[in-house]
């Protein structure tokens, strides 16, 4: 599985939010998405998952074009900013909802994953309006990998995570590695990345920087 981003550009009012971004994404890999506040990492997931259109280039998942707002080819589970649930009923009804879309419900999946995640039963059947930022968050990654998703692209995840969620969190997505994932983080949180990313994709100014010029600054 791939992901091929070409020469893909994004314009926002006259504004150039990132450009020229050329990419080959591979399965069995954590990338670690890294760059300043305002570089394009979040524009670039937001394209990545069809929710914007391209002002130039192109994205394929699998050898199929991503468009704007229309199913994604792959299979793919993702936090983009901050996990919108709904607020009126519980974590396990959204998350049953959201199943639902795909005919998928594996609820020994989604009991498997709360509680390595540290969210307990009554967390599940509490509603969503009373939960904390890191419960919302914890929701937030069990929505993006429940359906076995072959495609994950997770946009901070670690924010407002506590250090045994953080770790449960890294053990996670080193599980989904080895199970052959494709993964993108992109996260201020360098020691999560550093301790998960098998390669780093590095933004600035929207655009990344060479991998040549990656090595050298290491």
């Amino acid at each position: 599985m791939e992901i091929k981003v070409l020469a893909a550009a994004k314009k926002i009012h006259g504004k150039t939010i990132f450009k020229n971004v050329t990419l080959t994404l591979h399965s069995g890999t954590i990338y670690g998405l890294t760059g300043p506040n305002g570089a394009g990492k979040t524009m670039l997931l937001r394209a990545m998952t069809g929710l914007i259109r391209l002002s130039a280039g192109s994205i394929s998942m699998g050898g199929h074009f991503v468009h704007l707002n229309k199913k994604l080819p792959v299979s793919t589970g993702a936090i983009i900013e901050t996990p919108e649930f709904l607020d009126n009923i519980s974590g396990i009804a959204n998350l049953k909802t959201l199943a639902s879309i795909n005919g998928w419900a594996d609820l020994s999946l989604i009991s498997e994953l709360a509680q390595m995640l540290g969210l307990q039963s009554s967390d599940l059947t509490e509603k969503v309006s009373h939960y904390s930022l890191g419960m919302r968050q914890k929701l937030g990654i069990i929505q993006a990998v429940m359906e076995n998703q072959q495609i994950i692209l997770l946009d901070e995840p670690t924010n407002g995570l506590d250090k045994d969620a953080i770790s449960a969190f890294q053990h996670l997505m080193l599980q989904l590695r080895a199970d052959d994932r494709l993964i993108v983080i992109a996260s201020h949180d360098d020691r999560t990345v550093a301790a998960l990313s098998t390669d780093i994709i590095e933004m600035h100014d929207g655009e990344v920087q060479p991998a040549s010029e990656r090595r050298n600054a290491s």
